[in-house]
């Protein structure tokens, strides 16, 4: 059971991409553990909350695509790449919590977190390292340097405006018109 809490403490409560986590995934209900843990579990809960406080998060351009690279869309879906950057990040924030919200609705509706990532440099290159490992650091890491990144989302075929959402707050300041990429086959094989 320490192992799986360690586990959900590293990798989970921190947001690494769901990738980094071991495959065979148990759900763990926070009653379940003794008091001092679910202090320890809702303190780390609290931090990667507040990871995207004050915060520039700076959306480059969001895109249409039927593949990206090796992500493809749910049965009658399309992908949605976002290309964003988050600036002044603090500890505790995780690209696994960042949602694809309907950036038409009155009220925002999710349309889920754990996006596949594509990291890019900060010019828009794209990073050699592709692991993600780079975001992960150990507890006591800076995050100090900002974090350029492709996040792509499955989403339905008639969702043309977006937004981002974190943690039940919106995270940028208007919604975003969905286009179509432009050369759609070269852009889609990732070259």
């Amino acid at each position: 059971m320490i192992r799986r809490i360690l586990s959900f403490l590293t990798f989970g409560a921190l947001g690494a991409s769901s990738s980094s986590v071991a495959q065979d995934k148990e759900e763990i209900d926070i009653r379940d553990l003794d008091p001092a843990m679910q202090d320890l579990v809702r303190d780390i809960a609290g931090k990667q909350a507040a990871g995207l406080d004050d915060a520039e998060v700076i959306v480059h351009s969001v895109t249409e695509r039927t593949e990206f690279y090796r992500a493809t869309p749910q049965d009658n879906e399309k992908l949605i790449v976002v290309d964003v950057t988050f600036k002044n990040h603090k500890l505790g924030f995780g690209l696994a919590g960042v949602e694809l919200i309907d950036g038409r609705a009155q009220k925002a509706r999710s349309y889920g977190g754990g996006a596949y990532q594509v990291y890019l440099k900060e010019d828009g290159t794209l990073m050699e390292d592709q692991s993600g490992e780079h975001l992960i650091g150990p507890i006591t890491w800076k995050n100090e340097d900002p974090i350029r990144v492709f996040l792509v989302y499955s989403a339905p075929k008639d969702l043309d405006q977006i937004g981002l959402g974190y943690w039940g707050k919106i995270i940028v300041d208007r919604p975003y018109k969905v286009v179509p990429a432009p050369n759609i086959k070269e852009a889609e094989s990732g070259r």
